[in-house]
């Protein structure tokens, strides 16, 4: 069995390490699951957002409706 000493990985220069480019597959398929993947995160971000817009119109519906019902009281 052959071990290399740490200490021989460890005295290389800096300016030699670099770190290995990343690797990309752009295959039709992985093209497909990016593209799918994206527009379902656009889909839930614009439910969530219209949602939010509902619940926020419906609070301030029943504080006019509160006000109102302060109003008219004798």
């Amino acid at each position: 069995m052959m071990k290399k000493n740490l200490k021989e990985f460890t005295d290389a220069p800096a300016e030699a390490i670099r770190p290995l480019p990343s690797r990309k597959v752009r295959c039709l398929q992985t093209v497909h699951l990016r593209e799918n993947y994206d527009y379902w995160v656009e889909v839930h971000k614009r439910e969530e957002h219209q949602e939010d817009a509902k619940e926020s119109e419906k609070e301030h519906m029943e504080e006019e409706e509160e006000k109102g019902r302060q109003r008219w009281r004798p």
